[in-house]
C-alpha cells in the first residue's frame, strides 16, 4: 500500500475499529485493494450531501469480496418531503444515525458474514447509506421550517450520493459480473425501484442479476406519488426515461408506471418483492402523506380515519396485479405488519406465517426463497399462506387468486431499452 494511501485509511474511532475510513484525494480514489480485506467507510466528497451535517460528510459503506459478485444495497430511512414530516422526523438526517442503523455495522441478515446460509457471504456489499429523505433520488435544496417557524435550506442530493457511490463500485468491481444484486428496504426499496432500469440496462453489465424489493411496494394515497417525485428534483433525472421525465413534469408519473416498464424492459432479471401483508411502517407512511396532502387540499382521497391492515393488502394486491403478468415478477408475502428483513436478524427466521414463525414445510423460509434467486435456476415462486380468494378488503388471511400460485421463469430474449 502507497503511503499517501496509508495516510487516507485509519480506522475510525467511533466504529470499535472494524471499520477503516478512507477519503479520497488528489491521485488516491480509495481503491478496495487498499482496505486489507477490513469493512470500510469510504467518504466521497463531491456534491454529495445529508440533509443535516452535524454528524459529518457523506458516506457509504464497503465489505470487500469477491470482485466478479456484487450486492448493492440502499438503505432505508424513511422520507421527508414537507415542512411537516420533516418536523417530526419522518427521515434519517445525518450519517451518525445512518451508518449506527446500518445493516452492515450490525452484521444482520444480508450483512451477516458467518452464517452460512447468506448466499452473499463472498460478494463485495456496497451499502449506500441514507441521509437525504428522498427515496435516493433527490436532486435539490428544499426550504424546511421548523416549530418556531424559523427556516431552513437543506441539500436533498440522494442522486448524487447513490452516484458517488456507484461511481466508485465500478471503478472497483470486474467490467463484467458474474453475480449482481440489487436491493434496498424501506425507502432505499423505492430507491431500488427508481435505480434498477438504469443500473441494469446503463451502469452493469453481467452474467445474471436479480432485484430484491424489501418492504415498500409503493402503494400510496391518490395524487401524491408524481408531486412528490417532483418536489424532491427529480423528474429530469438520467435514471428515467424521456417519456417518465415527462409524465413526472406532468404530474401523472407514479412508480408502478416505471417499475411495470422496467420489469418488462429487463426479462433476463427477476424483480422480487418481500412485504407483510399489513406492514405497519407502510401503512404509517400512507398515512401521513394524506395527511400532510389533505392540510395542502392536494389529493382527491378524502374522509378517511387511517388505512387498515386489509386496506393496505387489498392496494398492495392491486398494485402487484400489474407486475404478475411478467414472468419475471415473484412476491414472498409475510402474514403481520413487520417492516423490512434484509438487515434484520429474523430474515433467517421469516417466512410466509410471519417474522419469526418461518413456513410451512410446503413452502421454503425467506432467505431460502431468496438465495434462489442467486442460485439455481434464479427465478423462485411467488410465496403466500392461507387459502386462494378473490381480491379484498375483509382481512389479511388469504392469498389473492389472480397472483397465486405463479411460478417465475426469465426469458432468453435479451433486454429491450426502457422508453
Amino acid at each position: 500500500m502507497k503511503a499517501q494511501e496509508q495516510a487516507r485509511i485509519v480506522a475510525a474511532g467511533q466504529t470499535n475499529g472494524v471499520f477503516n475510513e478512507c477519503t479520497p484525494s488528489g491521485t488516491n480514489r480509495c481503491p478496495m485493494s487498499s482496505f486489507g480485506g477490513r469493512k470500510t467507510i469510504v467518504r466521497p466528497g463531491g456534491q454529495t450531501s445529508c440533509l443535516d451535517s452535524s454528524g459529518g460528510e457523506y458516506a457509504f459503506l464497503v465489505t470487500p469480496g469477491d470482485t466478479d459478485k456484487l450486492l448493492f444495497y440502499l438503505q432505508g430511512g424513511g422520507a421527508c418531503w414537507d415542512p411537516i414530516s420533516w418536523a417530526i422526523g419522518a427521515c434519517t438526517k445525518n450519517i451518525t444515525f445512518a451508518f449506527d442503523t446500518s445493516g452492515m455495522r450490525s452484521g444482520k441478515g444480508m450483512f451477516n458474514p458467518s452464517n452460512g446460509e447468506n448466499v452473499y457471504q463472498k460478494f463485495t456489499i456496497v451499502e449506500i447509506l441514507y441521509c437525504s429523505g428522498d427515496g435516493h433520488v433527490g436532486n435539490t435544496t428544499r426550504n424546511f421550517t421548523d416549530s418556531s417557524g424559523d427556516g431552513y435550506r437543506k441539500p436533498q442530493v440522494g442522486h448524487q450520493n447513490v452516484k458517488a457511490a456507484l461511481d466508485w463500485t465500478l471503478a472497483n468491481t470486474d467490467a463484467k459480473l458474474s453475480q449482481l444484486t440489487i436491493t434496498g428496504d424501506s425507502a432505499g426499496a423505492l430507491g431500488t425501484q427508481a435505480w434498477a432500469n438504469s443500473l441494469l440496462q446503463e451502469k452493469f453489465k453481467y452474467e445474471k442479476a436479480n432485484v430484491i424489493v424489501d418492504s415498500y411496494a409503493a402503494y400510496f394515497p391518490a395524487d401524491t406519488t408524481a408531486p412528490t417525485i417532483q418536489s424532491f428534483g427529480a423528474c429530469d433525472l438520467p435514471i428515467f426515461t424521456q417519456a417518465q421525465q415527462t409524465l413526472c413534469t406532468d404530474g401523472v408519473l407514479t412508480v408502478p408506471m416505471f417499475m411495470s416498464q422496467t420489469i418488462q424492459g429487463n426479462p433476463l432479471v427477476p424483480f422480487a418483492y418481500l412485504q407483510s401483508k399489513a406492514d405497519l411502517v407502510q401503512r404509517g407512511f400512507y398515512d401521513l402523506i394524506w395527511f400532510t396532502y389533505v392540510l395542502q387540499g392536494r389529493t382527491s382521497e378524502q374522509n378517511w380515519l387511517g388505512i387498515s391492515g386489509p386496506d393496505f393488502y387489498s392496494g398492495t394486491n392491486e398494485l402487484f396485479q400489474v407486475y404478475n403478468e411478467f414472468s419475471n415478477f415473484a412476491v414472498f408475502y409475510v402474514d403481520g405488519e413487520t417492516h423490512t428483513f434484509t438487515e434484520m436478524d429474523w430474515y433467517y427466521t421469516a417466512g410466509t406465517l410471519g417474522s419469526t414463525s418461518g413456513s410451512p414445510h410446503n413452502q421454503p423460509p425467506m432467505y431460502e426463497w431468496v438465495n434462489g434467486f442467486t442460485e439455481g435456476d434464479g427465478c423462485p415462486g411467488s410465496q403466500c399462506n392461507s387459502q386462494l380468494e378473490g381480491n379484498n378488503a375483509d382481512s389479511t388471511e388469504y392469498c389473492d387468486q389472480q397472483l397465486f400460485p405463479k411460478s417465475c421463469s426469465v426469458s432468453t430474449a435479451p433486454a429491450r431499452e426502457v422508453q
